[in-house]
């Protein structure tokens, strides 16, 4: 069987091919429902109402103060408006249930590995294989390196 021969062209007619064969699939599946909507699912979202409100209280204030320091010229309060947006996106930050930087979340539970005490000594080795000499072999004239 002959390997048939790669261009530009049929390269590019096959990608074309691919591509509409794709898209085509694509179409299918959302005429038949198959793809499923996109939702953002996250735990750490709090459900009091209370924490929420106060969620958007501080992020509208972060817009608000956000505003300001695009439109102020003096250093000074530039400083003061950077300083309570820091101070605010604190508070946003643990209000949203986000870790803080250096946080991590606790590492998924591991098993733990089975002491040698509980293995047996079979487990804890495998059995040597017996050494084998390698045989010469008569080089052959048709082998290419023979």
């Amino acid at each position: 069987m002959a390997v048939p021969f790669i261009t530009k062209e049929n390269a590019a007619a096959l990608g074309r091919k691919g591509a509409i064969a794709t898209a085509e699939k694509w179409k299918q599946a959302q005429n038949l429902g198959r793809l499923i909507p996109l939702t953002v699912v996250t735990d750490a979202v709090p459900l009091d109402s209370y924490v929420l409100k106060r969620l958007a209280r501080v992020r509208k204030q972060i817009d608000k103060l956000s505003d300001m320091l695009e439109h102020e010229k003096d250093p000074a309060k530039i400083d003061k408006l950077a300083s309570a947006i820091d101070r605010l996106a604190k508070h946003e930050h643990y209000l949203a249930g986000r870790p803080g930087p250096g946080n991590r979340k606790p590492a998924p539970e591991r098993p733990s590995k089975p002491s040698r005490r509980d293995l047996g000594a079979t487990e804890l080795a495998p059995q040597p294989l017996p050494v084998v000499a390698e045989q010469p072999r008569p080089s052959n004239p048709d082998e290419p390196n023979g």
